[in-house]
């Protein structure tokens, strides 16, 4: 049996009352919620998507908003920065240093002192592009040469196992949590997994289709997942047993076909005390797509141990209004409000 999980039928695209047509999905979504609330909404220069009300204009570009620091942004770019900001925060970060693509002697002297599974990846990179897991010390060479074709700074860090989460926060206390299951399939005994991810793909948006109207991205077999199938014995004919759920690749971006599981409401209250922590950690920075590592969101994180990969200020957050698996978050709606609250006085004496 497949497994059971969410449809969703978008309607943004054939809406009467705004013109939605190639839009991308992320701006669907605040342009609805903006509808709701009657706040007129309108494009400037095509891309930039203005909310007005109560005399206050206030600009979204995807869900970056400009309740959102110049200094948080700058900050965020990049990841070492971020790491800095949290590391005098005292919120655990993985252990890493950031090179230039040319220093590869030095690069590897590295990896050798951290001694164990190590990650590499752009400094400024997004959507799992150039990120390369559980590099080992004959590959180094090769992966730096990749990422240098497109990126100069990389970081070399220790590898943090555990499951990977999407918590989307706001400094107005808002809480939404997704665990992101890396691209897979669950067998039945009788297909191969060539077959299906064909199965899986249908319905699905390819990643490379802009803009993105869909909120399943297609599983693409390219030459990371056919690497990852061989390291685990496998390839694409194996046919897995009913109810074996073979993963595809090591990073669980939903961009490459994960699958989104919401967990919200049984996240531990120590989940929203550190995300928060995480917000206040950088300046400016009113909302945030926080990508964390622990074993189990469910459990006190600061007991059972974490670490925060990077934070987002334009993070996608159709994955948590349309989670593969559980209730539907509604993220655009908290955006907005994020920016209805700097709108209102401030209470005082």
């Amino acid at each position: 049996m497949p497994e059971e999980h969410n449809v969703f039928k978008l309607n943004f695209h054939q809406r009467k009352d705004f013109n939605c047509k190639g839009v991308e999905l992320t701006t669907c979504l605040i342009i609805d919620e903006a509808l709701k609330r009657g706040i007129r909404a309108e494009f400037v220069l095509g891309k930039y998507l203005e909310l007005s009300f109560e005399g206050k204009k206030k600009l979204f570009y995807l869900a970056d908003n400009t309740s959102l620091s110049y200094l948080a942004q700058k900050i965020t770019a990049s990841k070492t920065e971020t790491k800095t900001f949290l590391r005098r925060a005292e919120i655990t970060v993985p252990e890493g240093r950031c090179f230039q693509v040319g220093e590869l002697e030095e690069i590897v002297s590295y990896a050798d002192y951290l001694q164990g599974p190590i990650v590499i990846k752009p400094d400024s990179g997004s959507e799992g592009k150039g990120v390369y897991c559980g590099v080992a010390r004959k590959d180094i060479g090769l992966i730096v040469k990749e990422i240098a074709k497109k990126f100069r700074s990389i970081i070399v860090e220790k590898q943090v196992f555990g499951n990977e989460y999407r918590v989307l926060a706001t400094t107005e206390g808002y809480l939404a949590t997704i665990m992101r299951r890396p691209a897979n399939v669950l067998g039945d005994g009788k297909q191969s997994i060539k077959k299906l991810i064909e199965e899986k793909n249908v319905g699905r948006q390819n990643k490379a289709t802009k803009p993105l109207t869909c909120p399943f991205i297609k599983i693409e077999i390219d030459d990371v997942v056919q690497r990852y199938l061989a390291s685990k014995g496998i390839s694409l004919a194996y046919i897995p047993k009913e109810g074996e759920r073979v993963y595809l690749r090591e990073n669980s971006n939903i961009s490459t076909g994960g699958d989104a599981i919401e967990l919200t409401d049984k996240a531990h209250p120590s989940v929203k005390e550190i995300a928060l922590r995480a917000l206040g950690a950088i300046p400016g920075m009113t909302y945030a797509g926080i990508d964390l590592i622990t074993k189990d969101i469910i459990k006190d994180i600061n007991k059972a141990g974490y670490a925060i990969i990077e934070l987002n200020n334009m993070p996608g957050i159709w994955p948590l209004h349309y989670p593969y698996i559980g209730k539907p978050q509604n993220v655009a709606g908290a955006l907005i409000d994020l920016n209805l609250a700097e709108t209102k006085p401030k209470g005082g004496g």
